[in-house]
């Protein structure tokens, strides 16, 4: 089974938007390492999860960040619909998808280092993903916003 990088937060929040234009602007994250944009696949270390435990880590950080700077985004990230959208619209299937965890962790970062609503489009998150169990292989995942 080959590894796909996908693009995932600018796909699932194309619609993000700001709910004002006084929001506060939160702090970096002390412990957000290097750079988590210079490379797709940062952190990526061979240890995948399924989407069960993937999609509450990245979803909680998503809604994290879209409360603290004010932003919108229809439908509102949930699990497991988000990931499963994901799945769908750019993987061509839902099945037994598994997440690199490294990947996924470096995506928190960066979902963290979000500053403005337009963030969630233009710096999208791209997670590491492999086919599992029943999933086709051939599926050739892409990447972009």
């Amino acid at each position: 089974m080959r590894a796909l990088a996908a693009c995932l937060a600018g796909c699932i929040l194309a619609a993000a938007g700001c709910g004002g234009a006084t929001a506060d602007v939160p702090s970096v994250p002390t412990d957000a390492g290097p750079d988590p944009y210079a490379e797709p696949d940062a952190g990526a270390n061979g240890v995948y999860v399924d989407r069960a435990t993937a999609c509450p880590v990245f979803v909680d950080a998503l809604q994290q960040q879209l409360a603290a700077l004010h932003c919108v985004s229809d439908p509102a990230p949930a699990c497991p619909t988000t990931l499963e959208d994901f799945e769908r619209n750019k993987l061509g299937s839902v099945c037994t998808w598994v997440y690199d965890r490294g990947v996924l962790d470096n995506c928190v970062r960066r979902v963290a280092r979000y500053t403005t609503c337009a963030d969630f489009t233009g710096k999208p998150c791209t997670l590491v993903v492999k086919a599992g169990v029943g999933c086709s292989t051939s599926v050739d995942a892409g990447g972009g916003g």
